[in-house]
């Protein structure tokens, strides 16, 4: 009898063992795994074009939420793929201390100009227009995505959502250009063990995570322990912003400041004006010096602000009054190029009197080291006007002229 007991005790302890064996190793990562884009802090007006967190360890067959709870004005997309994978790893060959005119020159190289931006590249033979292929939902099993470094590339043939199996080239959601927007991404369940990258078709290089599948016998992140260290990530980002807070505030008419940051810190900017109420008298000349990409508007109207306005089709197109000048001389269009024109060094683009009659553009202005751009208006008329930024809708400020 004893022997026939221990022979049961020993054969349900097997058993056991089986069962909890299966259900660790079948179980996929926890739901709730979400990285967020981009981010909104009570410490000053921001733009964090980064993914919180950049990385990441799941199971087969997991679901991954990436999440954009605040719209900064920077729109973003969640693209992944072979051609993605290539062009993240030529980004992390240069180590981990970069600039940003370094992730912006990665844009000269052979593995992202395989990879179509929503912006033109190279000046365009008409009005420009976004690359739809990046704009729009894009999933092709293999080759290169429609593209055009002018920009009007059309949009992909297929855009229907699959689970994501690793093997294709270009996997991207389109713009995501709203509070609460979001993509689910969801790995199928046989997808191989591997390091798959995610990047944004608008901010490149800057902008790019990698995905870690394990087999189900390995450990994952849990939806705690990646938002605890996406977490972690942002409050970094903001702590080396904040000093930069005080040279806005102490600017003056001939340093007024269109954001602020570091060339350091490439994936993430002080998205306000400095200083964010200027005085100044009848006659004085206004010289805004802008950090990365900016309007100066002046009287703006609401229906100005924004980049991108949606068609009935679903296609993107340019808003006119946000990306264009209005009364105000028209730059060249070097000055809205990603990466800045070769051998280009600091320019002034001057925007000449203003009466305060009428709503003034600058145009959009990339200003990107070394081709740091300074736009002046000189203020003809005493009163007191809205200063923005078209882009960044929080980009608020006002010109008082005595």
């Amino acid at each position: 009898m004893g022997k026939r007991v221990i022979l049961v005790v020993a054969v349900l302890a097997l058993v056991a063992a089986a069962c909890t064996k299966s259900s660790t190793t079948a179980t996929p990562t926890a739901a709730g795994i979400t990285v967020q884009l981009d981010g909104k802090t009570d410490q000053f007006n921001g733009a964090f074009p980064k993914f919180f967190p950049n990385s990441l360890t799941v199971h087969p067959g997991s679901t991954v939420t990436f999440a954009l709870p605040h719209f900064t004005g920077e729109p973003h997309t969640v693209t992944l793929g072979s051609l993605v994978n290539a062009a993240a790893a030529k980004t992390d060959a240069l180590g981990t201390k970069v600039t940003f005119p370094q992730l912006a020159n990665m844009d000269l190289t052979p593995e992202f100009n395989k990879l179509p931006d929503v912006f033109f590249h190279k000046p365009p033979a008409g009005p420009p227009s976004p690359n739809q292929s990046a704009a729009q939902p894009c999933y092709q099993a293999s080759g290169e995505p429609p593209l055009s470094l002018t920009g009007s590339a059309p949009a992909c043939a297929n855009k229907t959502l699959t689970d994501f199996k690793g093997t294709e080239s270009f996997y991207n959601a389109g713009l995501l250009v709203n509070d609460g927007a979001s993509f689910k991404l969801k790995l199928a369940s046989d997808i191989k063990p591997g390091r798959y990258a995610y990047m944004c078709m608008i901010h490149r290089a800057g902008m790019r995570g990698w995905i870690t599948v394990v087999p189900n016998s390995q450990s994952a992140d849990t939806a705690a322990s990646v938002r605890s260290r996406g977490q972690a990530q942002f409050n970094d980002l903001v702590t080396k912003l904040q000093p930069f807070e005080a040279k806005l505030a102490s600017a003056t008419k001939d340093t007024a400041l269109g954001g602020a940051g570091s060339d350091s810190i490439p994936d993430a900017l002080i998205a306000e004006w400095g200083p964010k109420k200027l005085t100044v008298h009848k006659g004085d000349t206004v010289k805004w010096k802008l950090f990365l990409f900016h309007n100066v508007a002046l009287n703006a109207p609401e229906s100005a602000v924004g980049i991108f306005n949606k068609t009935a089709s679903g296609a993107f197109d340019y808003n006119g009054p946000a990306v264009a000048s209005v009364n105000s001389p028209q730059p060249p269009l070097s000055t809205a190029f990603f990466p800045p024109p070769a051998g280009a060094g600091p320019l002034t683009v001057t925007g000449g009197p203003w009466d305060g009659k009428a709503f003034r553009n600058s145009s959009l202005l990339g200003s990107i080291t070394p081709f740091v751009i300074t736009y002046t208006t000189t203020f003809t008329t005493p009163g007191t006007y809205s200063l923005r930024c078209l882009i960044h809708p929080d980009m608020k400020g006002t010109v008082t002229v005595i």
